[in-house]
């Protein structure tokens, strides 16, 4: 990854950026049932202990999922998590990178330097 450690990401930008159907795509992941707008399917994770057509349930307008077999849950980056095994900031920038996206990073870090460089004039002669 290109992208220098140390950089904040936004991670509620990143996740109104990306669907949860674009990481299902990714996944290559089809569900077996429908029922309004929930989806369910077979479980993606790795070591996930069912076979089961429906363990794992998808509430795409939420941007939630559920394996009732593992217990695993969460948001859609927490399912990249999940699937590549990377820690959060670098599923988030591998996340963003598999569907085209800029990362988003947090505008704040540069306000914050900005600010604490005022309250904190550099020492010496005035």
């Amino acid at each position: 990854m290109r992208d220098s450690p140390g950089k904040l990401i936004d991670f509620a930008k990143l996740r109104a950026l990306i669907p949860m159907h674009d990481v299902l795509n990714l996944l290559s992941w089809e569900p077996t049932v429908i029922r309004g707008t929930q989806l369910r399917g077979v479980c993606p994770l790795p070591n996930c202990p069912s076979t089961s057509s429906r363990t794992f349930s998808v509430h795409p307008e939420k941007q939630v999922w559920h394996c009732f077999a593992c217990g695993r849950h969460g948001n859609q980056l927490d399912l990249w998590v999940s699937i590549t095994s990377h820690d959060l900031y670098l599923a988030a920038i591998d996340l963003c990178h598999q569907t085209g996206n800029s990362v988003p990073w947090h505008a704040q870090q540069q306000t914050r330097l900005t600010r604490n460089s005022r309250r904190n004039p550099p020492a010496g002669p005035r």
